[in-house]
């Protein structure tokens, strides 16, 4: 039997969407069928890319500037979506930022900076869609993007890690919180991915991390956005609170 991701009449959330794997995720789910907004931060050009990536496909995009770590900006933003697009039925959180350091070089500000944005941001989005959940209980999606090293742990990256594990533990304990209601909550681990940011690397990082691999290469920001697709469609509609390492086998 073939199987056709079918998003038409849904309405995504993506935070973080204007570039990267955020980008990628924004056009799968437009190219399903989906109508799209997504957050920037202030701080970024007017991402208009990001629109014509999703327009391309026939489908509505909504460009919100947005810290992600402020909670009464994800309220308007919800509120925004809602009035613009209709009721959220899947939500991506993805927004986040790396400050790597050893653990005795690493500053408070740099841990506040790193946990507010990667976890308060997605709690932040999360409890909004709680709250939309419990008024209009119907089928939803959720799913948080961590990273295998919130499994593993990484040297120089406490902060990162760290915030990346708390979205395994804030995603299952949501996903036992909201089953009731229709929202299933699921995590996506992503091992090292191909971006901008890994272009700049030292040539022996990525060599280390294509040796973890048994496929021998990095994880493309499309092998990201696929598994955020099958997440968010009726194919995994008995899947929730579950972490699906995108890895090509680094954590084995």
């Amino acid at each position: 039997m073939t199987h056709i991701i079918d998003l038409e009449g849904k309405v995504a959330l993506v935070t973080g969407g204007s570039r990267g794997i955020g980008l990628t995720i924004c056009e799968h789910l437009a190219a399903a069928g989906a109508d799209v907004a997504f957050t920037y931060h202030p701080n970024e050009m007017e991402p208009s890319i990001a629109c014509e990536t999703i327009e391309v496909h026939g489908r509505r995009s909504l460009a919100l500037a947005a810290d992600v770590s402020d909670s009464e900006i994800a309220a308007t933003c919800f509120s925004t979506v809602e009035s613009e697009l209709g009721s959220v039925d899947i939500l991506v959180c993805n927004a986040g930022i790396v400050r790597d350091s050893v653990l005795w070089k690493a500053s408070k500000s740099e841990w506040d900076e790193v946990l507010s944005v990667n976890l308060s941001g997605a709690f932040n989005y999360l409890n909004q869609l709680a709250i939309q959940a419990r008024k209009n209980p119907k089928p939803r999606s959720v799913v948080l993007i961590s990273s295998i090293n919130g499994i593993r742990g990484k040297f120089a990256q406490t902060a990162y890690s760290a915030s990346k594990s708390g979205l395994i533990g804030l995603g299952r304990s949501a996903a036992k919180d909201l089953g009731k209601w229709g929202t299933r909550v699921n995590i996506v681990a992503p091992g090292m991915v191909l971006t901008e940011l890994t272009d700049s690397l030292p040539k022996e990082i990525i060599q280390n991390a294509k040796n973890e691999t048994l496929d021998g290469r990095l994880t493309k920001v499309s092998d990201v956005a696929d598994a955020v697709l099958f997440l968010s469609s009726e194919m995994s509609e008995h899947i929730t609170g579950v972490v699906l390492p995108v890895d090509g086998g680094q954590l084995l």
